[in-house]
């Protein structure tokens, strides 16, 4: 008995060629979001690292005390 021609490769590559190469580049997106995602993280790390001190202290005095943190509330 031969074998069912649905079962071949080259039956489907025939038939839906649009969707397999819609299927492709779906792959190939998902792979491009995750390397992307990866180094943007990394990217704002190292801003994250840089940046810090030098936000805390540019606005270490905020706040409702006036840069006073022993004043209280009258």
């Amino acid at each position: 008995m031969a074998a069912s021609p649905t079962k071949d490769f080259r039956f489907y590559y025939t038939k839906y060629p649009a969707e397999i190469g819609c299927l492709g580049l779906f792959v190939i997106m998902l792979i491009y979001l995750f390397i992307g995602k990866k180094k943007t993280l990394e990217l704002a790390e190292k801003w994250h690292e840089k940046t810090l001190p030098l936000l805390k202290s540019n606005f270490a005095y905020v706040g409702v005390t006036d840069g006073h943190t022993n004043m209280e509330f009258e």
